[in-house]
C-alpha cells in the first residue's frame, strides 16, 4: 500500500503500529488504530491503550493521524470519546 499512490493508509486495531511505521518508512501517513471497544472501558483502560498506541507510532511526532481502528460504535458515551482525544493530546 505504501507504493499505491495513496497519501494515507488506515490501520485497524489488529495491526502493530511499530511494525507499520517500520514498513511505511515515511512514505505514507498512517491513521489509526485503537480498538473502538476500548471506549466502553474505564478511563484507565482508555489511557493505557492511548499510551501504547502513541508509543507504537513513534510518539506521534509526524505522519500519523490518531484515530480508532474502525468507526465509533453505537452507545459510546461522548464523554469517554472526549477523554480518548484528550489523552492523545496529553
Amino acid at each position: 500500500l505504501c507504493d499505491s499512490g495513496y497519501d494515507v493508509v488506515g490501520l485497524d486495531w489488529l495491526q502493530d503500529p511499530a511494525e507499520a511505521v517500520r514498513i511505511a518508512r515515511g512514505r505514507v501517513t498512517l491513521q489509526g488504530n485503537a480498538d473502538p471497544g476500548v471506549l466502553y472501558g474505564s478511563h484507565s483502560s482508555i489511557r493505557e491503550v492511548v499510551e501504547k498506541m502513541v508509543k507504537g507510532f513513534g510518539g506521534g511526532q509526524q505522519r500519523w493521524i490518531a484515530n480508532l481502528g474502525h468507526g465509533i460504535t453505537p452507545g459510546v458515551n461522548p464523554d469517554d470519546l472526549k477523554f480518548f482525544f484528550e489523552e492523545i493530546h496529553r
